[in-house]
């Protein structure tokens, strides 16, 4: 039984980040918010429940269940990455993932690109975890480890940095948005 004393509810206004991942394929299913009420919940039912930015609690319901397999807490106690057995969709778009629009099983990925991709969620997870408790120095690591991740999966696609620059060049600069 997982022990809820490992976690550290204090630094993010009662949450701690939640990684959801798929136990049979290690896809990232989603990121979340569990506060001690819904962990508890998920460990009396056995279902994860969480809550999203988007739609506030997450509870499972018919034909959109994520069935516990193992909880895991990170080093610092304000992480949680849950391994999940899912049954339908898990995405408010209806994909089996926040973090793609197809169907996992209909590419099959080599096992370098899902290590690579699932690399890239965990580290989207640490940078939002970072960011969301206003430390500046932690948050600005883990968002330079995010963008690296990132550009490795964009480079093993094809992509380069060149076409980021790009794209970023034709949007508005923070400074003159406000303008």
């Amino acid at each position: 039984m997982f022990d809820l004393s490992q976690l550290d509810f204090s630094t993010d206004a009662g949450f701690v980040t939640l990684v959801a991942q798929d136990a049979r394929t290690g896809d990232v299913l989603m990121v979340a918010r569990a506060d001690r009420e819904s962990i508890v919940q998920t460990l009396a039912s056995g279902d994860l429940q969480c809550h999203t930015r988007r739609d506030g609690r997450w509870r499972p319901h018919t034909g959109n269940r994520q069935r516990v397999v193992s909880l895991e807490c990170d080093c610092d106690g304000d992480a949680l990455l849950a391994r999940v057995a899912r049954s339908g969709p898990v995405c408010h778009t209806g994909a089996s993932s926040c973090f793609t629009h197809t169907e996992s099983g209909d590419v099959d990925a080599p096992d370098a690109a899902r290590s690579r991709l699932r690399e890239l969620g965990e580290e989207a997870a640490r940078a939002i975890t970072s960011c969301s408790a206003a430390d500046l120095s932690t948050a600005s690591e883990e968002v330079a480890g995010l963008v690296h991740r990132a550009l490795v999966a964009l480079c093993a696609a094809g992509g380069t940095l060149s076409d980021v620059q790009r794209l970023l060049g034709q949007l508005s600069s923070p400074a003159s948005a406000g303008s």
